[in-house]
């Protein structure tokens, strides 16, 4: 037939010039002051792991807080090191924007190991702490680190203010019980600290132990629990 429709693909073009950028680029380390070049605004990234690529985002309005969201949420991992990854990174005018899509990009450069696996994902909720973690998942292979570092005040506060302290720090999740009926004795118990400096899982013991029975610490391989339960997990440890 002589006659057809003609549709163009602008996301298609899109998605070929972008990877077009992305192969004439190098990669920068993923620290913050390389992090810091790139500007607050939309853009598309690649995440590499000794140089082979991991992972493929999007920001449709800040890649430098995105960025620096992924840099933070590796230091508080175990069995990888900052010192193994770098990015790549490509502004995207707001036009152009909404028809520039992750999937497009995951589905051109195919085995993207961290895409898909749970990294970058927000806090599953209470739904998703049941579920066994696959080994070949992000958490599965990269488990939150209890040994991480952080600062409390020395001497005797509340247990929800040594929590407190602690989500602010912790570059993973800390969740615990804030809404059942003996959430009140997060308040109301005194815990001693004797050392600023401890690690994440000393003091969600520390607190653990200084609450009234039937308070349980748990270690799932992507965040920290602490509710007032008996409950064994599929792929947690008690803490």
């Amino acid at each position: 037939m002589s006659i057809r429709d003609f549709d163009l693909d602008l996301a298609r073009a899109i998605t070929e010039q972008l990877v077009e950028h992305f192969g004439a680029m190098p990669s920068s380390s993923l620290a913050s002051e390389e992090i810091a070049r790139a500007r607050k605004e939309a853009g598309v990234y690649q995440l590499y792991q000794s140089d082979v690529l991991v992972y493929v985002g999007k920001s449709d309005k800040d890649m430098v807080g995105r960025l620096e969201r992924h840099r933070s949420t590796l230091t508080g991992r175990q069995n990888i090191s900052l010192d193994e990854m770098s990015f790549k990174g490509v502004h995207i005018s707001q036009n152009w924007s909404a028809l520039t899509t992750e999937a497009a990009l995951i589905t051109h450069f195919g085995n993207t190991t961290w895409n898909n696996s749970g990294f970058g994902s927000n806090d599953p909720g209470r739904r998703r702490d049941n579920t066994a973690v696959p080994p070949d998942s992000f958490d599965g292979m990269y488990p939150i680190d209890p040994g991480y570092g952080i600062q409390l005040e020395s001497g005797e506060q509340s247990a929800a203010s040594i929590l407190s302290a602690m989500k602010r720090q912790l570059p993973y999740v800390l969740r615990y019980d804030t809404t059942g009926q003996n959430c009140d004795e997060l308040e109301t118990s005194l815990i001693t600290i004797d050392q600023r400096r401890i690690t994440a899982g000393e003091a969600l013991r520390l607190v653990a132990r200084g609450l009234p029975t039937g308070w349980q610490a748990t270690l799932l391989p992507g965040r920290m629990l602490l509710y007032h339960e008996t409950r064994s997990y599929p792929t947690g440890e008690i803490m």
